[in-house]
């Protein structure tokens, strides 16, 4: 009888707070070349992949959220921009949003013109973003690769030719 009470107190105290909790967050911390430290605060995302949700460097902060913006972050130390490409095991959304860490804004989001289930990957190379689009056919035949190239200056977002 007092096992039994002993289970059922562990079962309570700590399994079920934990099963019932919701999603998980925690936070990381970036360098940049400027020697500040950037906060990344995570959130773990059902079916999808973990995603930053809220941006700090100092005592600024930017509440992604409240914008419409998060995803999985590609940070240009070099040039104090984030990248956040938003993807999920089924595909990725057609927005991408870049962080300017100078000025603490979000900029106007690059939009692709893709429909149906595809894959991005950015990468930097200085103040532009190269995004690569994966594209899967709905009869999976052959996929396509396409690849979009944005410079990112203090006037916003420009595609390149």
């Amino acid at each position: 009888m007092c096992k039994s009470i002993s289970l059922f107190f562990l079962i309570c105290c700590f399994i079920i707070p934990t099963a019932s909790a919701g999603h998980h967050t925690w936070t990381t911390q970036e360098k940049l070349d400027s020697g500040n430290s950037l906060v990344l605060h995570w959130a773990g995302v059902y079916e999808g992949f973990d995603t930053v949700y809220k941006i700090s460097l100092g005592e600024h902060q930017i509440h992604l959220g409240k914008l419409d913006a998060s995803g999985q972050p590609v940070i240009n130390r070099e040039h104090n921009l984030i990248a956040l490409p938003y993807c999920a095991h089924d595909g990725c959304n057609s927005q991408v949003h870049v962080v300017d860490l100078k000025r603490m804004t979000v900029l106007a989001p690059i939009e692709l013109d893709y429909r149906g289930q595809f894959y991005l990957q950015c990468k930097w190379d200085g103040p532009v973003l190269e995004i690569q689009v994966e594209l899967e056919p709905w009869d999976h035949t052959k996929k396509s690769l396409d690849i979009h190239r944005f410079v990112i200056t203090s006037k916003g977002i420009a595609p390149l030719k």
